[in-house]
């Protein structure tokens, strides 16, 4: 993407931000992350109770943004063994923190309710990088910054073994898809949630 398409993509995002037009939003009450993904006996869905995030604007425009999750706040209520075998497929002791960073807007487009950008950045899980495209719903409402996406995320990418238990009467599917709504707002609100 030429110079000049990267500056476009960042006014555009600005559009949205303008409700702080220089410092940092952060993470506030009402964000959620949630992972869908399968098993040979059914479907399940867990969520993160603990994660924080910072996105610094300069001239009204998002000029970085990190996000992360403490990995052992993942649980779910298929009750305590589900939640043992997550924690260690995301081997949690040894990598705590789930991050993502973002490393380049590369296009955006407005649609109704708000902007939809093409990004890339990196995602790390259970201590292993990989460079991520993802699709961000951003739209604005009062002092507040929405960041809405999903992505699909393949367990052996980074190098996680998929959970099995029962002696492998259960097994987890390799593959999951991690859902997002951040809400962000000024600093001096709430910084984590």
């Amino acid at each position: 993407m030429t110079r000049t398409g990267l500056l476009l993509a960042a006014l555009s995002l600005s559009t949205v931000a303008m409700a702080q037009e220089s410092g940092v939003l952060t993470v506030q009450e009402g964000s959620t992350v949630f992972i869908d993904g399968t098993s040979n006996k059914n479907d399940w869905t867990v969520e993160a109770s603990e994660m924080s995030g910072s996105f610094e604007l300069e001239d009204g425009r998002v000029v970085s943004a990190q996000f992360s999750v403490a990995a052992a706040s993942i649980k779910g209520s298929s009750g305590v063994i589900m939640n043992r075998l997550i924690s260690k497929a995301l081997k949690t002791a040894a990598h705590p923190q789930i991050t993502y960073v973002l490393t380049e807007v590369v296009d955006s487009e407005a649609v109704e309710g708000g902007t939809r950008l093409s990004t890339k950045g990196t995602l790390t899980i259970a201590g292993v990088e990989q460079e991520i495209e993802m699709d961000v719903m951003v739209s604005e409402a009062d002092d507040l910054v929405r960041f809405v996406g999903e992505h699909p995320v393949s367990m052996p990418d980074y190098q996680m073994k998929p959970p099995t238990a029962f002696f492998g009467a259960l097994h987890v599917g390799k593959d999951v898809v991690v859902r997002f709504d951040v809400v962000a707002g000024p600093s001096g609100e709430a910084g984590t949630r």
